[in-house]
């Protein structure tokens, strides 16, 4: 509990790819607590059964797609290891939430809370004092670097926010107040945004649950369904006043990056180019196909729009699979009896679903362990009794 409480957020302060690492290592720690209580048996059967609900059968069936996808990708060893990465995160979460089902840890709340307070508070100190920290450690020291800090931070603050509330007041609110700052302080507009879309959908959803969770969901099938497009669309929508009130979020560079991409699903739009084929599109032999103009930001590195990534990548098919997970997720969403919860959810599904569609690679190990946890501090949320003092 520790290591994921206090180790993640400060680890993300460090190096954004500590998180997968700091997550896996709180998974072998709960997994050995219940080892040595005796409830391996217990165990075993929890993960059973979390593997035969809808959700454990559309993940399952998600992830062997795309991994099958590797086959037909012209960059398979690259896309095994960030495939590996995908799956580690995942395994995580998943074992962590075993875990912590069978035992719940006490005063979960109060650590996650500390650990934000250190991690937005390391955050903030940095880049109020042009990256002094980072410096001191010998480690690159460009603000933007921060940016996934930031973001991890607010997705993993959402659910905190319960645990830590019911636990301590004062903490939730310092929490809430640095990662505020951090947000302020940080280049990341993503995360801006994110937290404006959580805040809207958390105060919603705590007066009006079912209608908050239809609209969610909705709209991140909307964002997916229209992802190849998305380009075009908003090249002909937004006016040059947009994007420029918008530079500071790189609007202009973001929707011409969505057209070349969008070009290059239009080459290959039923099954793809292959698990993590985005980040070495422009050597692809689509990118041949592409058209000149579109040709030269396929080289981006990735679609910088998680949901265009799974065109890209996985094709009409692989976005049937991942629309299969949001109507799951929506379902467990419209489950939640908390209405404190249910707004902590809400908040973390609006928030995660536009910052994925604005910003950061689908598969990025960060991202993955960060939205991990913070569904698995969900869970925790659901069950007050196993999170008193």
């Amino acid at each position: 509990m520790a290591v994921a409480g206090l180790g993640l957020p400060v680890g993300m302060v460090v190096s954004s790819r500590s998180a997968p690492l700091l997550l896996a290592v709180a998974a072998v720690l709960a997994l050995a607590g219940v080892w040595r209580d005796g409830h391996a048996a217990r165990l075993a059967a929890t993960v059973r059964q979390a593997g035969s609900t809808p959700m454990g059968r559309a993940l399952a069936a998600t992830l062997l797609y795309f991994a099958v996808s590797l086959t037909w990708t012209q960059f398979a060893a690259s896309g095994l290891f960030a495939f590996a990465e995908l799956v580690a995160s995942i395994a995580g979460a998943a074992v962590l939430a075993a875990c912590w089902t069978l035992s719940p840890p006490r005063q979960l709340g109060r650590w996650f809370a500390a650990g934000l307070i250190l991690g937005a508070g390391l955050t903030v100190a940095d880049l109020a004092t042009d990256m002094m920290f980072r410096q001191r450690l010998g480690a690159r020291s460009r603000t933007f670097l921060l940016n996934r800090t930031v973001v991890s931070e607010l997705i993993v603050f959402w659910p905190v926010a319960v645990l830590a509330f019911r636990q301590d007041r004062r903490l939730a609110a310092l929490a809430g107040g640095l990662i505020l700052l951090a947000i302020w302080y940080s280049e990341s507009g993503a995360a801006r945004l994110g937290l404006a879309v959580g805040a809207i959908a958390g105060f919603s959803a705590y007066f009006a649950t079912r209608l908050t969770v239809v609209g969610l969901a909705a709209g991140a099938l909307l964002l997916l369904v229209a992802a190849p497009w998305i380009g075009p669309i908003l090249d002909r929508a937004m006016p040059a006043q947009v994007h420029v009130a918008l530079q500071d979020m790189h609007s202009r560079d973001r929707v011409n990056i969505w057209r070349s991409f969008g070009a290059a699903v239009a080459e290959r739009p039923v099954f793809g180019s292959g698990f993590n084929a985005s980040a070495r599109m422009a050597e692809d032999a689509v990118a041949a196909r592409v058209q000149p103009p579109n040709r030269v930001l396929l080289g981006a590195g990735h679609p910088h729009n998680a949901l265009l990534q799974v065109w890209v990548e996985g094709g009409a098919i692989g976005a049937a699979l991942v629309a299969w997970l949001f109507v799951i997720v929506a379902g467990a969403l419209l489950r939640l009896k908390s209405r404190p919860v249910a707004a902590a959810a809400a908040a973390l599904a609006g928030c995660g679903i536009v910052i994925a569609a604005v910003s950061h690679g689908a598969w990025q190990g960060w991202w993955i362990a960060s939205v991990g946890l913070s569904i698995v501090l969900v869970q925790q949320a659901r069950n007050p009794e196993g999170d008193h003092g």
